[in-house]
């Protein structure tokens, strides 16, 4: 209802497609990302899974090794199963929440670099141009690792 919405986005380039997957939660985000890396799982796949148990029931699975519960939702058999826990098993604690004090801003700046640096890289700049540009941006003003945009903008600039 004309409502403006934020979302954590995704670009996947193959070939000559671009698919652009959009997350309500950077958990969603994270977990999609780790999914789509293991073997036999693509996009498709891993929206089935996220959108049939929450990120927090997932971690519970895997770490469990939970094969059973992962086979219960569509499109995920036996072998993909035991493959999602064996490849994500030591991974999960990466896209989990940290609740220390402080941490969550530093994983936060994170988040939004690495964010931008994505954005810079499927503009076209390399690697070593986008981590300069991003490197001197908030150098100049830390204030810009408070959104990827405000980050993004402020790199841009650094290029002219």
């Amino acid at each position: 209802t004309g409502e403006n919405v934020s979302l954590f986005t995704v670009l996947q380039i193959r070939d000559e497609n671009l698919n652009l997957f959009g997350f309500a939660t950077l958990e969603e985000k994270r977990l999609f990302k780790l999914l789509i890396g293991v073997s036999g799982i693509g996009p498709r796949t891993a929206l089935s899974l996220l959108s049939a148990a929450s990120v927090e029931d997932i971690s519970k699975f895997v770490a469990g090794g939970d094969a059973g519960a992962l086979t219960a939702i569509p499109g995920i058999g036996r072998k993909t199963a035991e493959r999602v826990i064996i490849e994500l098993r030591d991974k999960l604690g990466k896209i989990i929440p940290v609740s220390i004090e402080g941490v969550d801003q530093i994983s936060a700046n994170e988040d939004v670099r690495n964010e931008a640096l994505d954005a810079l890289l499927t503009l076209g700049y390399s690697q070593s141009q986008s981590e300069k540009a991003i490197r001197s941006a908030i150098k100049k003003s830390p204030s810009v690792q408070s959104s990827t945009e405000e980050l993004l903008r402020a790199a841009l600039k650094e290029f002219h």
